[in-house]
This record gives C-alpha cells, structure tokens and sequence, in this order.
C-alpha cells in the first residue's frame, strides 16, 4: 500500500444488540493514526473505507442522506484539513482527503458511517452504557 493511501475496512458486528459497523485497518487496529515525516510537508493522503465480509453486497448511504449520510463528522475539523469525502463503485468504498502537514492540522475526529445490508440501515454509532461510545477516529499526530 502506497505511504500516503490508508485503507479501512468495514465489518458487521453483529455480537452487539443491535448490530453495528466496525472500522479497522488491516492488522485490525483503530484508530487511524497519520503521522508525517517531521522533516517535509507530506502529500495529502487518501483514506478509503471498503465494505467487506457479508457487508461487501450492502451499500453506503449517500452523502447527502439528510438522516443517515453515508459518512458525517461528529467532531467536525477545521476548514481544509480534510476534503470532501466522495463514494465510490456500486457504493461500496468511499474515500477522503487528509492533508494533515503538521502541528496545524493535528487532532482526533470521531466520525460515524452508515451503511444499509438487506434493507436495513447500520451504524458505526452505538453507545456502551458507562463506557460511552465507540465512534471510530481518525488522529493527525504532530511529533
């Protein structure tokens, strides 16, 4: 995989009540952490959310979906660290730009995606009880 593209892929968790999407990257790991060389401005990076497993024949909702968009902020970053995110194929991948450079453009994200699998909408969004929630991030670390 290319230094400035980041995959993720979304699976179905259905162990919880109601069942809900889980992100990772391919060792398994959230969040997404990026970190540039200290030493020059990195290219801005591609992040890529891919449907897979029993979800690879689900859909991402559409952006403009004005109840459940197929990507939205929950933290909403500052203008121009991240692009526009776009959706991809038969709606199975979307994908966003982060040009993270440094110490401006540093920080942690909560962000929700939400899919629908035979008819049924999912969510990354579910609450824990005294744990809070488990909405996946994206992190720009600054060193």
């Amino acid at each position: 995989m290319p230094a400035n593209r980041y995959s993720l892929y979304v699976t179905l968790d259905e162990s919880t009540n109601p069942p809900s999407l889980t992100v990772a990257d391919s060792a398994g790991k959230i969040p997404v952490t990026i970190d540039p060389d200290p030493q020059k401005i990195p290219e801005p990076r591609e992040i890529s959310w891919e449907l897979i497993g029993v979800l690879a024949s689900g859909i991402f909702n559409k952006l403009e979906d004005p109840d459940a968009p197929g990507f939205a902020w929950l933290d909403t970053p500052k203008p121009g660290i991240f692009g526009k995110p776009d959706r991809h194929g038969a709606g199975t991948i979307i994908t966003i730009r982060d040009v993270h450079t440094g110490y401006a453009t540093h920080g942690t994200w909560k962000y929700q995606l939400c899919v629908t699998f035979k008819k049924k909408p999912y969510t990354t969004h579910r609450t824990l009880g005294a744990l809070g929630n488990t909405d996946p991030t994206i992190k720009n670390n600054y060193k």
